[in-house]
């Protein structure tokens, strides 16, 4: 994965960075986290990823 947008309510937050922190290694890939608010969605995720070639 090369990117990662996400849409976390903010109850959550610290919660999503630790799932995140346990998925991924170091370097992470690059990541932009907001707070939400929207209605009956607690975490929102768009990833570009990239597969490598075989």
């Amino acid at each position: 994965m090369t990117e990662c947008t996400s849409g976390v309510f903010g109850e959550l937050f610290n919660e999503f960075n630790d799932a995140y922190a346990q998925i991924f290694a170091p370097p992470y890939p690059a990541r932009t986290t907001v707070g939400s608010q929207l209605r009956g969605i607690l975490v929102e995720v768009d990833v570009i990823a990239v597969q490598n070639p075989a």
